[in-house]
């Protein structure tokens, strides 16, 4: 049985590594300048990235902005007041990718179910527990879209770099840093 030894080198694949122009590890999370690109490798599993990486645009405000959600105004307007935004592309294998897209379509598939069933039960003595079918229908699929769905996600950003959580493992092993 071998035992975990934090000081050996790393197993991940680093094909097409290159320069990291900044991208570092930082425990779980990614630190990256704002202007630097991620390694063009799946951000999940290392594996080489199907291409095209779409950019997508992360959004980060403060947690304290929370103490104003029983004001719903008040919490929008701090928000749009004190939110940051960065562009990244984060690369996904084809794997990740078709998981990705079956996530989507599934949590699609079952707001559409939630919105129709109780309509399909308005004429019988069923409505309210189809009502109720369908709040625990939306609240599931919400749940499950945002797990399976989600790619990486932003945790602090500043002005100069955005830190970024959601990565997998074997990506985290391939960067620089601890």
């Amino acid at each position: 049985m071998t035992k975990f030894n934090p000081y050996a080198t790393s197993n991940a694949v680093l094909k097409g590594l290159g320069p990291t122009n900044g991208v570092r590890r930082i425990g779980d999370l990614v630190a990256m300048p704002l202007r630097a690109e991620l390694p063009n490798r799946c951000v999940k599993c290392n594996r080489e990235a199907h291409e095209p990486t779409p950019t997508r645009r992360l959004y980060w405000y403060p947690a304290w902005c929370y103490l104003f959600i029983l004001v719903p105004l008040l919490l929008i307007l701090v928000i749009l007041a004190t939110y940051k935004d960065a562009y990244i592309r984060p690369g996904l294998c084809r794997d990740h990718k078709r998981n990705r897209i079956e996530a989507i379509t599934t949590a699609w598939v079952g707001v559409f179910v939630a919105i129709t069933v109780p309509f399909m039960f308005a004429d019988t003595g069923y409505l309210w527990p189809a009502v109720w079918f369908s709040i625990a229908l939306l609240l599931g699929v919400i749940v499950c879209a945002l797990r399976r769905g989600r790619l990486v996600y932003a945790t602090r950003l500043d002005r100069r770099e955005v830190w970024l959580a959601g990565c997998g493992e074997d990506f985290l092993d391939s960067l620089p840093g601890n």
